[in-house]
């Protein structure tokens, strides 16, 4: 069975100049067009129409590389397209130039498209990935492991910001053996070197609706995001990205909660990554810009929305600030912050409860978290807060009246029902700086000591709630609402 290794180049005329000077072959160019439709994980199925005929391509992903399970010369090309789009839908259409080379061995196809970049397939059996990289001199290779038509969906989101050898396409989403969704997992990079990982998830038909769910401390909300709440959002048409924290641990015996991602686990051992991002060390200010790094690299037109649990919220709303600060145009794409259980409180003195809480937090647990996740010491990330705190409670009557702020809070009727970690007066400190807000009180969450489970952690927020506070769909839930 032949198989096949992607590699992405930075520069295709260069790297052909190369090849010439070393002894290769040119053999032929061609111009494709490729209509591909929907299919599961790992599996490819595309109508390939080119200067040498019209052709049915069947691949399967397996150990980063494409095994070509089939390629059929086709002599009606409209009739099976139209079969398969019944059956399964168009995904996308791309249109590339395919330049071959004969080089040592291997045979090479150069794909060069106007858009995503330009990358080298090296075919043959039993191919191997590094042998690949060595023959054709290249170092650092970026190995793709994901198909053309995924990366276009996913650069389409982020542009250049997108860094493409980190994908990992995840299983999607289905309903009634039909995909609703597609799942990767991505890293993003801005032009000042800030990284962010975590999971994309995107339905069918995104409507160009975005959300951002950050996590709050230390980080486990967005696999709780992803098991009680995400399929509400999907079939809302939601795409959402669920940040994980920069400095997690990526194989310690909390990775199943905190990453939930068995397939980044395997890629980052294999790589020798430790921990979740590029850096040796990080602290809290690396999260704090966790949600602005995410709003700053979209490159579509979008409806966003921000929503943080605990810490999380804190973070969205410093990203508000920041793009305000800028003055960019992304603010009016914002539709919506969303705070649940929020850490959102603001700093009175230096010995604020809301610093003392942070420091004993951070001080008992140290030892705790060490396995979970690497931020640094207590004491400088009780500063960042401080400052952080008094940043946004400073500026956030600043922001666009066009974004809408909805407060959801733990406080029920029992001592087990109230938010144990940011009572109901952190939601209304933030409501009386920004001037503005919708505060819901939850009265149906409950803490369990024994399963080491709090109120504050919305075990019992049901998906249809969390999609209505998403959407601004409020009104029937009881709470306070403040305009000017």
């Amino acid at each position: 069975m032949a198989e096949e290794v992607k590699i992405k180049i930075s520069d295709y005329r260069d790297f052909e100049r190369k090849l010439i000077k070393n002894g290769a072959v040119f053999l032929d160019e061609i111009k494709v067009k490729d209509t591909y439709f929907h299919q599961p994980a790992g599996r490819v199925l595309k109508i390939t129409e080119d200067d040498k005929g019209d052709f049915l391509v069947e691949l399967k992903e397996k150990n980063g590389k494409f095994n070509i399970l089939k390629y059929n010369r086709l002599k009606n090309s409209d009739n099976t397209k139209k079969r398969l789009e019944r059956k399964y839908g168009v995904k996308c259409i791309l249109k590339k130039k395919r330049r071959f080379w004969e080089y040592k061995g291997l045979f090479l196809n150069i794909n060069i498209f106007p858009d995503i970049g330009s990358y080298i397939i090296a075919e043959g059996k039993n191919i191997q990935k590094n042998k690949v990289a060595s023959i054709l001199g290249i170092k650092n290779p970026q190995y793709i492991t994901i198909s053309f038509d995924n990366i276009k969906i996913l650069y389409n989101i982020f542009g250049d910001n997108l860094v493409q050898d980190e994908i990992i396409q995840l299983d999607g989403m289905y309903s009634k053996g039909r995909i609703t969704g597609y799942s990767f997992w991505v890293m993003i990079k801005n032009n000042k070197d800030q990284v962010v990982e975590g999971k994309l998830h995107l339905p069918l038909d995104s409507r160009n609706k975005f959300l951002v769910f950050e996590p709050g401390f230390p980080g486990d909300a967005s696999s709780r995001l992803e098991r009680l709440w995400l399929k509400k959002l999907i079939d809302s048409n939601f795409t959402v990205f669920a940040v994980r924290h920069n400095g997690t641990y990526i194989n310690s015996k909390f990775s199943p909660v905190y990453i939930s991602c068995a397939e980044k686990q395997k890629r980052a051992k294999s790589k020798g990554q430790l921990f979740i991002g590029l850096k040796k060390h990080y602290t809290l200010y690396d999260w704090i810009f966790e949600p602005y790094v995410i709003v700053t690299s979209l490159k579509g037109k979008y409806k966003i929305y921000l929503a943080g649990h605990s810490f999380g919220a804190l973070a969205c709303l410093y990203a508000l600030c920041l793009i305000n600060r800028e003055r960019s145009t992304l603010l009016k794409n914002i539709v919506r912050y969303v705070s649940l259980a929020g850490a959102i409180g603001r700093i009175r003195s230096g010995n604020d409860p809301i610093l003392i809480q942070w420091k004993k937090y951070l001080d008992i647990h140290y030892k705790k978290i060490r396995n979970k996740i690497s931020i640094g010491s207590p004491d400088k990330n009780v500063r960042i807060l401080k400052s952080v705190y008094n940043e946004v409670h400073k500026e956030v009557k600043n922001l666009s009246r066009n974004i809408d702020f909805v407060l959801l809070s733990p406080w029920g009727d029992t001592y087990d029902s109230v938010d144990e970690l940011c009572p109901v007066t952190e939601s209304l400190d933030l409501i009386m700086s920004a001037k503005r807000g919708k505060l819901i009180i939850d009265k149906d969450q409950k803490g369990n000591i024994k399963q080491g489970r709090l109120a504050h952690d919305l075990d019992n927020l049901t998906s249809d709630k969390f999609l209505d506070l998403i959407e601004g769909k409020v009104s029937k839930y009881e709470g306070l609402r403040f305009s000017n």
